[in-house]
């Protein structure tokens, strides 16, 4: 049976991974084939009185024009979609026959709704916990825990020690180091959400929220407290237990919120800096800014 999970994790993973990358890509990356309307040599324009426009003849006849391409012919495909998904696909293919092999995943709508989103739009998080963290779970000698209820809900890996050290919990991807909890299960979702801007928007929101306690006096542990008013700490610790399975779901979808708003500020950001408009590039800042300044100023939550 483990075989046979093995073997269904490639055929899906490479099959899931690849089909979506490739068309998403395909139609982004490849440009519309281009329609002519095909004009005749001796057709004259019309101006006036019916005055007629005598066709210029060709004087480079015969020349060949070598560099031109023939009228009407679409444009050549671009291999790099195709490169790309192969890629992906084949990273998705390890990645799931390890995780189908770990029993990682159950027949649950959630953990299935989460699978896919791991080998698609958050495959970059996968990626990291897999070629990353777990691998820095290995080095330090960490052994990789069998599937539970609770982890398999989640669909997640877990391993019994932190490269951090004792007493730490860290999840990258789908990868938890330390022990399961739904703190942890709630970053695994976050990532899952957000996709391939979840790593950035926190190692940035925690950098502001460095700068902010800099700026407003409050260096002591500057770090430590940065860490937990990152708006995706205020979201697990609230919404999550550190020791156990249960999930206060007012708190989830409040914090859920709060992040999507935070979130969108950096997107007025960039889009005011793509499309060079000027209100977006003052309120996404200033948003940004004052709630930075705000959570300096009001308690951490964990």
């Amino acid at each position: 049976m483990a075989v046979l999970r093995v073997l269904l994790g490639l055929v899906l993973g490479f099959g899931i991974t690849f089909g979506v990358f490739y068309l998403i890509l395909d139609r982004v990356v490849q440009p519309p084939a281009q329609s002519s309307i095909p004009t005749s040599a001796g057709s004259a324009s019309h101006t006036g009185k019916g005055v007629g426009t005598k066709p210029v003849p060709n004087k480079n006849k015969g020349a060949g024009n070598k560099g031109a391409a023939p009228a009407g012919k679409p444009p050549a495909k671009s291999s790099a979609p195709l490169i790309v998904a192969l890629v992906c696909g084949a990273l998705s293919a390890i990645y799931s026959a390890i995780a189908f092999g770990k029993r990682a995943y159950t027949f649950g709508i959630f953990s299935i709704l989460g699978y896919l989103l791991d080998i698609t739009w958050s495959l970059l998080n996968t990626m990291a916990g897999l070629l990353v963290w777990a691998p820095a779970c290995l080095i330090i000698g960490a052994n990789s825990l069998d599937s539970t209820d609770d982890s398999q809900r989640s669909g997640t890996l877990v391993f019994d020690k932190n490269p951090r050290g004792a007493g730490w919990v860290t999840t990258i991807g789908t990868v938890i180091a330390g022990n399961w909890c739904s703190h942890e299960e709630t970053h695994v979702w976050q990532a899952r959400i957000f996709g391939p801007a979840y790593l950035l928007l926190y190692g940035v929101s925690l950098l502001l929220n460095m700068l902010f306690r800099l700026i407003t006096g409050q260096v002591a542990q500057i770090g430590n407290e940065a860490y937990y008013r990152v708006c995706f700490e205020d979201w697990a610790y609230t919404a999550g237990s550190t020791s156990g399975s249960d999930i206060n779901w007012g708190m989830w979808f409040l914090w859920f919120v709060v992040s999507i708003g935070y979130t969108a500020l950096f997107a007025l950001l960039a889009a005011g800096i793509a499309a060079k408009i000027t209100l977006l590039l003052i309120l996404g800042p200033v948003g940004i800014a004052a709630y930075c300044l705000i959570r300096a100023f009001t308690p951490r939550n964990g």
